[in-house]
């Protein structure tokens, strides 16, 4: 994205990791810097794992008959809930793997950016890196100079009491 006088890139999002069976996994849309396979990886398991969590609903694993089990097309049929529960798992693992490889790229995108900011605010305006080195000198300064008037206020108030 363009600004006047620089290219200005927005920052991308930290996708958080979905706690266990949970249906809401974020979007491929969200994960804008994995790559065209790692999006057609991720969307191929968070089907599949979606389909398998709304047929088992809410039953304990080791309760789920999947002699009714009707897989997706070019998948596999599970024939075991052992096996439905190793193919859950095996997809929640690697959307995991995907979304820590997005923010990864997340951290260092961000990082990138701020630095390149920091870069530009340094081009642009020296001028004003100057300004701001003499305000701080000064303040530092200042705070010196009232520090040590209070102290040797102190030392006078100190030395007019013991000649009392």
């Amino acid at each position: 994205m363009a600004t006047t006088g620089s290219t200005m890139m927005n920052s991308i999002n930290i996708i958080p990791i979905p706690k266990a069976r949970s249906l809401n996994w974020p979007r491929t849309s969200a994960l804008s810097l994995l790559g065209q396979n790692e999006i057609a990886k991720y969307d191929q398991k968070k089907i599949l794992y979606l389909h398998i969590q709304h047929y088992r609903g809410s039953q304990d694993w080791n309760k789920l008959n999947v002699s009714d089990y009707i897989p997706l097309p070019n998948t596999h049929k599970f024939t075991t809930s052992m096996s439905l529960q190793n193919a859950a798992q095996r997809c929640r693992k690697a959307m995991i793997q995907l979304i820590g490889i997005h923010n990864e790229r997340a951290v260092a995108h961000n990082r990138e950016i701020q630095a390149q900011k920091q870069n530009e605010d340094k081009e642009e305006d020296p001028e004003r890196a100057e300004w701001t080195r003499t305000i701080v000198a000064v303040k530092a300064k200042n705070t010196r100079d009232a520090e040590e008037s209070w102290q040797s206020r102190a030392g006078n108030r100190m030395s007019l009491w013991k000649r009392r």
